[in-house]
């Protein structure tokens, strides 16, 4: 592996002095008293075309099958191809394109991702006993998910155990245990859609849902109903119990009363079932519901959280301060070595920023009197944006600098000797050059301080008493963002160590 990118102390300095610039500027912007309104939207489905392909069953099939079909080779690769990370689709692909590349997807296009998942249809084309038909009868057991588990804790924990894996097995440079990893996500998906009833497995335990239905609250799509009048006044609700047209919602979500992206996965069974035609997948601005008001959640807020902590963790990961810090922890407490002082790393990264809004609430508790546990999900909401583009930024320097391996490996996918479009013996340079990729991740940076500061401003009229809303209960939650992407400005500064070397 080797190492890339980084910038100075003096550039450093002067994106911390922006940084505090920006959210500055937009707490007086935002400051002036002003009556939110509604933002605007455009239904995309108002096109004939779009609307005709989306309405016809095989829709969801024709986008899944070739993300199955890539997801199948990755397995074969990465049990029978050669096992150079660099040189193996299921590391190249997996790791330098689809996990890095994902997260722009959540960006402008939320959960579209779950419209083509591959291993959730796999899951669903066993349940259904079909690739595309509506069938009365299914495969499945058609259990209830418990009902205390009816929440974001276990993706949560879900997208913990997937982090560890990740650490514990060296997934990135390992193509075999890639494509062990594929295998069992495809029989966890399968075993939970015959146990469970609908997609259980996407509702309540994927690892990747859960952080996906979080940045999509960002996203500049939705799929919301166009009257929710019109659904008040429907007896059949067939999005919800289903009709010969289509499916029941897979997912619990009731299109009549849904506020945010969260949850819907986009798979399009309440356009085709909706008798009124009531359905919209509307253009929108960017984080348009995070600030507009909706009740905040505490699961989601911890969940939001722990995604921060371990976006950090990741970043540290691949950078020069890694080993030493393994070293450090591994000396002072004389016993957590190797794989224990990851996992001990884990559970602090995942609960420092818990443990920041608990002494952030406290404070702000002696200032207004409201609800502790409010206040805490209320200062959660922001860090999405900060996380998400974070995310971003982190990525943007690894697709630019790995991206262009792609195309050897499709050459030659298990290293055989094959060359099918003529570019398998080609070294492919960075598609940026260090300084660009640096102004690419700070503009990152930046953009998610302005989301989150906006978020803030926005939603604090309905989580500030009236007569307390000052300057002071505002400036807490906005020194923490400030402090938070001071840290992830500083961890990009330093060299990254690329992945596929």
């Amino acid at each position: 592996m080797m190492q890339m990118g980084g910038f100075s102390r003096e550039v450093l300095y002067a994106t911390w002095m922006a940084l505090v610039l920006l959210t500055t500027g937009l707490y007086m912007l935002f400051s002036r008293p002003r009556q939110q309104q509604m933002a605007k939207r455009k239904n995309l489905l108002a096109s004939s075309r779009l609307k005709q392909a989306v309405n016809r069953r095989p829709f969801q099939f024709v986008l899944q099958a070739p993300a199955v079909l890539l997801y199948l080779l990755i397995i074969a690769a990465g049990l029978w191809g050669v096992q150079n990370s660099s040189r193996n689709p299921a590391t190249v692909i997996t790791w330098s394109i689809w996990w890095t590349g994902i997260i722009f997807t959540f960006l402008l296009m939320g959960r579209f991702w779950c419209l083509i998942c591959p291993f959730a249809a796999i899951g669903d084309w066993v349940q259904r006993m079909t690739f595309w038909g509506k069938r009365e009868e299914t495969l499945s057991m058609g259990l209830k998910w418990p009902a205390m588990f009816r929440n974001l804790y276990p993706p949560a924990l879900t997208f913990l155990l997937f982090t560890w894996i990740q650490f514990r097995f060296g997934l990135i440079t390992n193509p075999m245990y890639t494509a062990y990893l594929a295998i069992g996500m495809i029989f966890l998906a399968v075993a939970m859609g015959l146990i469970f009833e609908k997609k259980a497995f996407c509702r309540y335990l994927c690892p990747v849902g859960g952080l996906m239905g979080l940045y999509s609250t960002i996203a500049p799509t939705e799929l919301r109903v166009k009257d929710r009048q019109i659904c008040r006044s429907c007896r059949g609700k067939d999005c919800i119990r289903g009709n010969e047209k289509g499916y029941g919602c897979p997912v619990h979500e009731y299109p009549g009363t849904m506020q945010n992206n969260t949850y819907c996965i986009l798979c399009t069974e309440c356009i085709k079932t909706c008798p009124h035609d009531n359905l919209a997948f509307n253009l929108r601005p960017p984080a348009a519901e995070l600030m507009e008001f909706h009740k905040h959640r505490l699961d989601e807020a911890l969940l939001a959280q722990v995604i921060m902590g371990i976006t950090l963790l990741h970043a540290v990961s691949m950078t020069p301060i890694w080993d030493s810090l393994l070293l450090r922890l591994s000396n002072l407490t004389g016993f957590l070595r190797g794989y224990s002082a990851v996992t001990a790393l884990m559970i602090m990264s995942a609960g420092i920023l818990p443990l920041i809004l608990i002494i952030s609430a406290a404070l702000l508790k002696l200032l207004v009197k409201t609800d502790t546990v409010k206040i805490f999900a209320w200062m959660a909401y922001p860090l999405i944006a900060i996380a998400l583009f974070m995310h971003l930024a982190h990525n943007s320097m690894h697709i630019l600098m790995e991206g262009g391996n792609i195309l050897p490996v499709l050459s030659d996918p298990f290293g055989w000797g094959w060359n099918i479009f003529g570019t398998a013996a080609k070294q492919f340079s960075p598609l940026l050059s260090h300084n660009k990729t640096a102004i690419i991740q700070v503009f990152f940076v930046l953009a998610g301080q302005a989301v989150a500061t906006a978020i803030v401003m926005r939603t604090s009229p309905q989580n500030i008493p009236e007569r307390q809303r000052g300057w002071k209960f505002r400036l807490v939650p906005l020194i923490m963002l400030v402090l938070v992407n001071a840290v992830n400005l500083w961890l990009l500064s330093l060299p990254m160590v690329m992945r596929m070397g």
